[in-house]
């Protein structure tokens, strides 16, 4: 797995922000789905990375079953904007595993992002 630590030569020149994700789905438990989700994780990592350099860190279930954390490190003096980043997530579970995710989505949105 991909580490944060590996690409951060320099903590001073990033900014953090720990994003949390739900299903659009209300009621939906991440526990049955992580596998998924960190393969998704690890893809977008190095998409992410070469093309804006955001690192995506571990996801790790929060207190509540049906949210998830991702710690998130995007260079300081830029915007970082997570639906629009954190895309790939949703977009890479649909392809590769559509017929697990398909249901679980509301309309055209799959997460919900904060």
């Amino acid at each position: 797995m991909t580490k944060v630590e590996d690409f951060i030569d320099d903590p001073s020149k990033y900014d953090f922000v720990n994003v949390r994700i739900r299903f659009a789905k209300p009621h939906i438990e991440f526990d049955d789905y992580m596998q998924y989700i960190v393969q998704a994780r690890n893809k977008a990592f190095c998409n992410l990375y070469s093309r804006h350099h955001i690192l995506i860190g571990d996801i790790s279930v929060t207190d509540r079953k049906d949210e998830v954390a991702i710690p998130v490190y995007y260079p300081k003096g830029t915007v970082f904007n997570a639906g629009k980043r954190l895309r790939g997530l949703s977009a890479y579970l649909l392809k590769h595993h559509g017929d697990i995710f398909e249901p679980l989505r509301v309309g055209q949105r799959l997460f919900w992002y904060f």
